[in-house]
């Protein structure tokens, strides 16, 4: 039996060596040859419940609380998302509004659409020399209002980026507001006091997506809580967003991510090591550089996760597009490409020969070059778009779809943007701006992939 076997899988592994004939969901009976058929069973006596835990379950969710420091946890398998979703409803049920960057994910919106609550939004800083969006917690705050709030923040983003948590909260004092955190990138800091510090440190609810960091399948997070009081809350309106048939097989593969990572602690340190050194050796390289606390500072962030590993590619003359797709061809598929630079995902399970090997990978793209330093397009998003709808009006209106520039000053029904990182350059409601259209031409010209944009065309509001 492995050391980080969980509850839920010891429970699921009681049920099968029963041999009860199986006349229950799910259809395949545990006799098909579908990886861990045996163990993906149903809510039936023996194999608890996912919204009334008794058992295996129970356990595995404070075990999680445990970990992650909180008051109470929820394994969710519809992802980060289901989290981001009860949280905006948590704090619609709470008579807060909510205050949500413009640079939140789309699952963001879309929660607060779900929630039927209108974001004040919080517009960032653009920094048009590395075309990424500044943190100014000063700029932030006067966004927040006197009333009930709640503050939605990314920590950390997609690039690693860390905004000093605990200093930020300190700021709230005073105000009647509380911090949510879109943890969805930061799973890993609560397994090393190497890491910046986890979400719950300063957060009231945050979501960590387990899949993203850890070594959990595609689809699975936790949902945590500081205050136990909060918890039955949680759960109902957890209860509204998720699957009523949960996969046994994510919960138990989510569990085991979390009991690996609490038993083998030293190899987190190893996996902060490797990275480290990884980083040093592709700084030797020509035209590439990674990313590290430096570049957060310059951006007005506190930390940088050194498990990001962001390769900056500009020097060598080519785009982080372009070096993407040469990585590929080579062998090498990273997370994300932009204009200047490219993202590499890791986790514990990347040892020591993986990284000796992409580095060789890398060895080959510097040597390959690619010409003129490149100045990354220079290009500024868009301002955004006057709304005429609320989010939910316009989500749930009659849509059609138009083509980009003849879609300009009509409303947007679904966001759309560029895709990773999934930042819509306009949600629904609001007017197409007119250089919405010139910002996604010169960014697809550059080969970036989008979210919301089918064969040139955006859905919007019929007329």
């Amino acid at each position: 039996m492995p050391d980080n076997m969980g509850p839920i899988r010891r429970m699921l592994e009681r049920y099968s060596e029963e041999g009860a004939l199986r006349f229950h969901m799910p259809g395949h009976k545990g006799l098909a040859e579908l990886p861990g058929a045996c163990l993906d069973v149903t809510e039936v006596p023996g194999t608890d419940a996912l919204f009334d835990p008794q058992e295996g379950i129970l356990e595995a969710a404070l075990d999680a609380a445990q970990a992650w420091g909180a008051g109470g946890s929820f394994l969710l398998v519809n992802g980060s998302t289901a989290g981001l979703q009860a949280m905006a409803l948590w704090a619609k049920a709470q008579g807060r509004r909510l205050v949500l960057p413009r640079n939140s994910h789309l699952s963001a919106v879309y929660a607060c659409a779900l929630a039927d609550m209108q974001p004040i939004w919080a517009e960032p800083e653009w920094d048009r020399e590395t075309q990424l969006f500044r943190w100014n917690a000063g700029h932030f705050l006067r966004h927040i209002p006197d009333e009930k709030s709640a503050v939605l923040l990314t920590y950390p983003d997609y690039y690693g980026r860390c905004i000093d948590i605990g200093a930020f909260i300190k700021q709230l004092d005073g105000r009647d507001s509380v911090l949510l955190a879109d943890a969805a990138h930061g799973a890993h800091f609560a397994f090393s006091a190497k890491l910046p510090p986890d979400a719950g440190t300063a957060s009231a609810i945050w979501v960590t997506g387990a899949h993203k960091t850890l070594p959990a399948p595609t689809q699975t997070a936790f949902l945590h809580v500081k205050d136990a009081a909060v918890a039955p809350d949680m759960a109902r309106l957890l209860r509204g967003v998720t699957t009523s048939s949960p996969s046994y097989i994510l919960m138990a593969g989510l569990d085991e991510a979390r009991a690996y990572m609490q038993a083998h602690r030293a190899e987190t340190d190893e996996w902060l090591d490797n990275c480290m050194k990884f980083s040093s050796q592709i700084n030797s390289l020509d035209g590439l550089r990674c990313w590290d606390d430096g570049d957060a500072a310059r951006l007005g962030f506190a930390r940088h996760d050194p498990t990001r590993i962001v390769v900056e590619t500009s020097a060598l003359g080519i785009s982080g597009i372009e070096a993407g797709a040469r990585l590929r061809a080579l062998g090498l598929q990273v997370e994300m490409c932009d204009l200047r630079r490219v993202v590499l995902v890791t986790s514990v399970m990347d040892g020591g020969e993986r990284f000796d090997a992409a580095y060789e990978i890398f060895r080959k793209l510097s040597q390959q070059g690619g010409g003129r330093h490149f100045e990354g397009g220079g290009l500024t998003p868009p301002r955004r778009g006057c709304a005429v709808m609320t989010l939910r009006e316009a989500w749930l209106s009659v849509s059609e779809e138009a083509e980009l520039r003849l879609a300009v000053g009509r409303v947007a029904a679904e966001p759309f943007g560029a895709y990773p990182p999934g930042i819509p350059l306009c949600v629904p409601g609001e007017c197409i701006p007119a250089d919405a259209a010139e910002w996604l031409e010169e960014t697809e010209a550059a080969g970036a992939g989008f979210f919301g944009v089918r064969r040139g065309r955006v859905s919007v509001v019929k007329i």
